[in-house]
């Protein structure tokens, strides 16, 4: 039964076999050679939470997850300080790289199961910022594979959800700021006005 986009993920994170789990929107693609890459990154740091990597945006340009050539692992104190409450406000989420979509990441399976990371069923928007949020406050490393290896360029015709905008929207937004405050408040500073 189709229950959207959030149910038929956990249903894929409760039926997956595999170590990692990727997740793939019905308008992009993967690359051809992309499991082939991450295999390869995931040997290299094995203990990873989750792995973040580039995309292209369209047949020639391409964004790729570096803000440091050398910042290929990130560590549980890093993930605290400089990219978790980076994602509370809709307007700071990009500045750093790790943004909110959760198809430019493969996680670790038994991290998601672990700790009980799922998508909100009953939300129709931003699903996918939560999760990562969701995954940033659990993670304790993260590596970073600087190269686009999916395509998420998305089909003219295709009618996407994340581009309309809800009465309900605004709202959903003010009561997840509030979320955010009860739950990180005495960790990280909200006083920024948002």
């Amino acid at each position: 039964e189709n229950g959207g986009v959030s149910s038929a993920r956990n249903y894929g994170i409760e039926k997956a076999k595999g170590d990692f789990i990727v997740f793939l929107d019905s308008d992009n693609s993967l690359m051809p050679d992309m499991l082939e890459k991450l295999d390869k990154a995931i040997i290299n740091v094995a203990d990873a939470d989750f792995i973040v990597f580039g995309f292209k945006t369209s047949s020639s340009t391409e964004w790729i997850p570096t803000e440091q050539e050398d910042e290929l692992v990130i560590t549980r104190q890093a993930i605290r300080e400089l990219y978790l409450p980076t994602h509370f406000n809709i307007f700071t989420q990009d500045k750093h790289f790790l943004k909110n979509f959760v198809w430019n990441k493969a996680y670790r399976a038994s991290f998601l199961k672990e700790n009980g990371i799922l998508f909100d069923e009953s939300r129709r928007t931003w699903e996918d910022g939560i999760f990562v949020i969701n995954c940033l406050d659990k993670a304790n490393k993260i590596l970073v594979l600087p190269e686009a290896i999916y395509n998420a360029y998305c089909t003219q015709t295709v009618d996407h959800l994340s581009s309309k905008l809800y009465v309900d929207q605004v709202l959903q937004y003010i009561n997840d700021e509030r979320a955010y405050k009860d739950r990180f408040g005495a960790e990280m500073d909200f006083s920024t006005d948002h």
